[in-house]
């Protein structure tokens, strides 16, 4: 179960990051809807909902002005909830743990634009 877990979590933040379309990405990374599959992926739907909606509470007035992303609340519900829910963690702690990873987020999409500026480099060059 762990890796399955593991893996579902791991596509989900992709997925939730992807950008597919601006509110269809924005509602499947919120940390409520991740709460809720996660939920009946673990069988504690509502231990779940109760995590997934402390930890919304950080990210609700959150704006990504201009594209930049000042903290990730999908990367921080993807980790603290199933740590949580397997460990029998309390909200708090699950929210603690939360916050640091939000920012790691925020860090690690930072760097996947700096990465990805160096295919639109080559793109240019092979268009030329």
């Amino acid at each position: 179960m762990n890796f399955g877990l593991a893996l579902f979590c791991g596509i989900w933040y992709f997925v939730s990051v992807s950008k597919i379309g601006y509110h269809l990405s924005g509602t499947l990374g919120t940390p409520l809807f991740i709460s809720f599959l996660l939920g009946l992926i673990m069988g504690d739907l509502q231990t779940a909902l109760i995590l997934g909606a402390s930890i919304q509470m950080l990210y609700l007035g959150l704006i990504n002005t201009g594209g930049n992303v000042p903290a990730d609340g999908s990367l921080a519900a993807l980790i603290a909830i199933p740590v949580a829910l397997q460990t029998g963690m309390d909200t708090q702690a699950a929210v603690a743990i939360a916050v640091p990873f939000g920012v790691l987020g925020a860090l690690l999409d930072q760097v996947r634009r700096t990465v990805n500026a160096a295919w639109i480099h080559m793109a240019d060059r092979y268009a030329e």
